[in-house]
């Protein structure tokens, strides 16, 4: 495992990002598509966001697109930052790994969109008589958009120390 954070930080990333596949599957096997059950506020089921017009009269597809060019506007920033910086330096590779995990997110999404017109999500919350639900890879990856930042200010911190690589 170190040596594939070390060499392909990347590759771990999006397995952790495509493993939300399983809780689809389990949710398209276990529930009909647009059932769910309600435990109090808590929501199991087998819930969709369809393609369509979303913000700005944009539909689900382009948004996916932008997302696309933004991660890779992000992934080409954080190559050309750790260029600088000696190989193997720990926050360089985090921040890679986490990227890693919002593209194997953002292609799971792109796939089951384009074969099926939706997205599915199976966990979520009730309140009042409107629900929300969302999927495993939609929390990845705000966590790892969030976690992006500290670990970029790690990688710096380590670089503007001088701080051995990993090994």
């Amino acid at each position: 495992m170190k040596t594939m954070f070390r060499n392909c930080p990347e590759l771990l990333g999006m397995m952790l990002g495509l493993s939300d596949a399983l809780f689809r599957a389990i949710a398209a096997f276990a529930f009909n598509p647009g059932e769910a059950r309600i435990y109090g506020a808590l929501l199991l089921g087998n819930v969709h966001h369809h393609n369509e017009v979303r913000a700005f009269g944009l539909p689900t597809m382009a948004w996916f697109g932008i997302a696309a060019v933004v991660f890779a506007m992000l992934y080409a920033g954080v190559r050309i930052a750790e260029y600088g910086a000696r190989p193997g330096n720990t926050g360089f590779l985090l921040c890679r790994a986490l990227l890693g995990a919002v593209a194997g997110v953002l292609t799971l999404n792109m796939i089951e969109s384009l074969a099926t017109a939706k997205v599915t999500n199976y966990i979520g919350w009730v309140l009042g008589g409107r629900f929300t639900a969302i999927n495993f890879g939609d929390v990845l990856t705000w966590l790892c958009l969030a976690l992006l930042v500290p670990a970029f200010v790690t990688a710096l911190a380590q670089y503007l120390a001088g701080r051995p690589r990993i090994g």
